[in-house]
C-alpha cells in the first residue's frame, strides 16, 4: 500500500520503520530540509521537503493510489487540517496525532467525519496506559485491552512454583470473570478443556 507519513520526528520515523518492514510504499513528508537530508541514508522511503497540508505538493506525489494518509508533526492543528485536505482530495483512510485530548473529547462523531480525519491517536496517552497495565499487573509478560477495556487479554510464564501446576483445569478454581483460553506448549497454541494440565515453562 502506498502511505503518505507527514512529520519526520520520533513517532513519524519509528512509523515509516515499521511501515517499510511491511513492505509498504512510503512518501516521508517534512518541512525541514536538515531532518530529510539526516534521514536519506536511514530509511528506505521517499523523502519529501514541504508543507503536508500544501495539496499542490500532494498532487505532485500523485494521491491516486494512497491508501492513507498519516499526520504525525508536533502540531495538533497541522495534523488535522493535512488530513482535512487529504481526505478531500481523495485519500481512504486518514490519521492525526492528536495530543490535546480536550480536542477530541468535544467533537462527536458527525464533526469527526466533517474534520475527515478517520482514526485521532495519541501516543503519549498510550505509553502512559501500557505503563498503567504494567504496573496493575507486573508479573504478566503482555497485557492487551479489547473492546475498550471490557476485555482484558493478560500473558503469563508459569514456572515450577507455580499452586496450579500439574493438576487438570476441571478442579481449578479461578478468580470470578476469569477464563483460561489458551495455553502455549512447544511453540504450538492450545485450546485448553477440562482435562488439560498447565505445566512449567508454559504461557
Amino acid at each position: 500500500m502506498k502511505i503518505i507519513v507527514v512529520g519526520a520526528g520520533k513517532v513519524g520515523y519509528s512509523l515509516c520503520e515499521r511501515l517499510v518492514q511491511d513492505d509498504h510504499d512510503v512518501y516521508l513528508i517534512d518541512r525541514s530540509q536538515e531532518r530529510i537530508h539526516n534521514l536519506e541514508n536511514t530509511l528506505d522511503v521517499s523523502l519529501v521537503c514541504g508543507n503536508g497540508s500544501d495539496i499542490q505538493l500532494l498532487n505532485e506525489i500523485d494521491l491516486s493510489d494512497v491508501g492513507m494518509f498519516i499526520s504525525v508533526t508536533d502540531s495538533d492543528e497541522v495534523n488535522m487540517l493535512s488530513c482535512a485536505v487529504a481526505k478531500i482530495a481523495g485519500v481512504p483512510s486518514t490519521v492525526a496525532r492528536v495530543r490535546d485530548t480536550n480536542i477530541v473529547d468535544h467533537m462527536d462523531d458527525h464533526m469527526k467525519e466533517r474534520l475527515g480525519v478517520d482514526l485521532f491517536i495519541n501516543p503519549e496517552m498510550v505509553t502512559a496506559q501500557e505503563l498503567l497495565h504494567i504496573i496493575e499487573t507486573p508479573s504478566a509478560l503482555d497485557v492487551e485491552e479489547f473492546g475498550q477495556g471490557a476485555v482484558r487479554l493478560m500473558e503469563f510464564k508459569i514456572n515450577s512454583t507455580f499452586p496450579l501446576v500439574n493438576k487438570p483445569l476441571k478442579e481449578l478454581t479461578f478468580p470470578e470473570g476469569v477464563l483460561l483460553v489458551g495455553i502455549l506448549r512447544l511453540g504450538e497454541m492450545i485450546i485448553p478443556h477440562g482435562e488439560s494440565i498447565l505445566r512449567s515453562e508454559e504461557r
